[in-house]
């Protein structure tokens, strides 16, 4: 199966929809908010929830910190209310900074304490397998959080139950907390790593919604678990926050929140 063009304009339309919303958080927010991560897997969240997840598929978002947008495109597909938005950070809200797992609004696990939660989809997967239900199982991670050694842990064990209705995406966006990742541990050859552990591997562009689609949808006839390495760039969409990792974390002064809406409405104008 194969992406639908005219799905996938509707998608990035989503995705830059939704970048709008998180300026419209802002606003009510008094705390800082992780926006380069978050504006990074805009396209990834849009596509899972107008194109690809099922009734009863499941979600992880590993990465918490990208909650923001997250939440966002939630909204925008009618999953949570503009009551629920509005409470964003707010004390007594469901909607904490990093995600934090809500059977109430869908979500399945906490995040934020990252390197946990491939462990956890892995195990929901192999329960779904091992019940026979027809049910995938997706999980975004980062791909700082990719350092850590419980996530190869994981994939081995995914690799070697082959799960293949485990479908994990690596934000790729080249920068973690610390800086950037080439800096840190380097992943120049991951597709191999991730193929040598006996995944299956396709690379994508992050922020073109026909390519995640495609990968997202495409036929895994390998009996083996599926990884996306999509390429993306941190804080894409806000040219302020592109590359720049002081945006990982960070507050928007009054005049950049009128520079950032003012760019994020002409890509929404544009329908880009």
């Amino acid at each position: 199966m194969t992406g639908d063009l005219v799905l996938s304009k509707e998608c990035q339309r989503l995705a830059n929809i939704s970048r709008l919303t998180m300026l419209d958080m802002a606003e009510i927010c008094r705390e800082t908010m992780h926006w380069g991560g978050s504006l990074s897997s805009m396209e990834i969240f849009a596509v899972l929830y107008k194109a690809v997840l099922r009734e009863n598929d499941i979600f992880i978002l590993s990465k918490g910190h990208a909650g923001p947008g997250y939440y966002a495109v939630l909204y925008n597909v009618g999953k949570i209310s503009h009551e629920i938005l509005m409470t964003y950070q707010q004390n007594g809200s469901d909607l904490a900074e990093l995600v934090e797992s809500n059977s109430k609004l869908g979500f399945v696990s906490s995040g934020g304490s990252l390197g946990i939660n491939l462990s956890y989809a892995s195990g929901i997967a192999l329960l779904v397998k091992k019940t026979g239900v027809d049910k995938q199982v997706y999980i975004e991670v980062g791909d700082g959080e990719i350092d850590e050694g419980s996530v190869w842990e994981s994939i081995m064990f995914a690799s070697q139950q082959k799960l293949d209705n485990l479908t994990m995406i690596i934000d790729f966006n080249h920068l973690q907390s610390d800086g950037n990742t080439k800096n840190i541990i380097g992943w120049d050859n991951l597709k191999n790593q991730l193929t040598s552990f006996g995944w299956v591997v396709h690379t994508v562009n992050g922020h073109e919604c026909l390519d995640i689609m495609n990968a997202l949808l495409a036929e895994n006839k390998e009996n083996r678990p599926k990884a996306i390495i999509a390429t993306t760039i941190k804080g894409k969409g806000i040219s302020f926050m592109e590359d720049d990792n002081s945006w990982h974390d960070r507050k928007l002064r009054k005049k950049e929140l009128q520079l950032a809406r003012k760019e994020v409405r002409i890509l929404v104008g544009n329908g880009e």
